[in-house]
């Protein structure tokens, strides 16, 4: 997986993380972010149900969720047999 991390800083945060699998076309998934109160950032991808993270920072967030993504989408290829091409993850 190329590296892309740390995510670019500012307003153009459009750091993109892609992992190849088999051929049935690309799928973009979003990367939504909050920050609490407590100073901790969750990061969330919607498409994905249950691949939401906590991180002591938005760098440390952005890099678990993809991780965890991956891991879901390594799951269900293996269990449905149903991947993409190429995934491509977009800051929000």
């Amino acid at each position: 997986m190329p590296k892309h991390y740390p995510p670019k800083k500012g307003p153009s945060m459009a750091a993109t993380a892609t992992a190849t699998f088999q051929n049935i076309g690309t799928r973009v998934l979003r990367i939504e972010f909050e920050q609490e109160d407590d100073g901790r950032w969750i990061a969330e991808i919607p498409q994905l149900p249950g691949v939401l993270v906590y991180g002591n920072s938005k760098p440390e967030a952005h890099h678990k969720v993809v991780v965890l993504a991956l891991r879901a989408l390594a799951d269900a290829n293996e269990s449905e047999h149903v991947i993409s091409d190429s995934v491509r993850f977009e800051v929000a």
